[in-house]
């Protein structure tokens, strides 16, 4: 064996795991997942119904959020950190889904659904 051939050889079987040299150099590393759950205390009730929101933001990666957007399902949102509970109140009777989407300054998105039944206005 030509001693060319031993030597890359060599190289290849000495290199660490998923670093095969310089045609490796220009790979995009692949980020975690950025996750959003959206919980919501009450779920269900008479109308009006005051729901309180708590959004748990998991980013492996760290990246800082650029933006938050909460949609209520009835047609309202609002951008913004959100804090640790976000209210809103439901005066009309229906189903409705919430949602929080979130936006990493590095472009990954995530988004948390809640769903929100508002029943007839108790007597």
């Amino acid at each position: 064996m030509p001693a060319a051939i031993a030597l890359a050889l060599a190289a290849l079987l000495l290199a660490k795991p998923g670093h095969l040299g310089a045609q490796d150099q220009g790979a995009v590393p692949i980020k975690g997942p950025l996750t959003v759950t959206l919980n919501a205390y009450p779920t269900m009730g008479p109308a009006p119904l005051t729901v309180g929101f708590y959004p748990t933001i998991i980013d492996p990666e760290g990246s800082p959020i650029a933006m938050y957007t909460f949609r209520f399902g009835d047609g309202s949102q609002t951008s913004g950190p959100p804090v640790a509970v976000t209210l809103k109140t439901y005066p009309k009777p229906g189903s409705y889904v919430a949602s929080l989407t979130v936006v990493a300054e590095d472009g990954r998105t995530a988004t948390g659904f809640a769903g929100i039944n508002v029943g007839m206005k108790a007597n």
